[in-house]
């Protein structure tokens, strides 16, 4: 299915609906794609390669492919073990509240803003808060859309 600009809402749907997420950008950086499908518990089905290998554990919440063929493997296993998917996508989902979520990232980031404070380099503190406070903001973005969380 390809849909063009389609809100949050319905991609969130669409994802909700589906088997699972394939993600097959070889190289990608981290990438939030798998973690949305994850938020909405769909395994993840993508290249073993870059971002995903940080996010994917292949078994407990999806599928790492090296090959074209593996992706069809991966399919068809979920096709035929339907109670594989939602083992998978329950692990997902619990994977992305655990270690990707603005609570984590909150205090992570507190973490080494204090680092930097201890170390007294105001330049690297400054230049540390130039870089994570928009990522900071996409990271709440992100909360609030795929996990209907508010932000405290």
């Amino acid at each position: 299915m390809f849909i063009r600009n389609c809100s949050q809402e319905v991609k969130a749907a669409i994802i909700k609906g589906s088997i699972a997420l394939v993600y097959t950008p070889k190289n990608e950086h981290f990438g939030i794609v798998p973690l949305e499908g994850m938020a909405l518990g769909r395994p993840i089905i993508a290249d073993n390669s870059g971002g995903p290998t940080e996010s994917i554990l292949p078994g407990v919440n999806g599928f790492l492919c090296d090959h074209w063929e593996d992706y069809g493997s991966a399919m068809g296993e979920l096709i035929e073990k339907k109670e594989l998917g939602a083992k998978l996508g329950a692990a997902g989902k619990e994977r992305v509240e655990k270690m990707f979520s603005f609570a984590t990232f909150s205090d992570q980031f507190d973490k080494e803003v204090r680092n930097l404070q201890k170390k007294a380099h105001p330049q690297r503190l400054a230049i540390a808060l130039l870089l994570f406070v928009p990522i900071y903001a996409i990271i709440n973005l992100f909360s609030r859309v795929c996990c209907n969380k508010r932000s405290p």
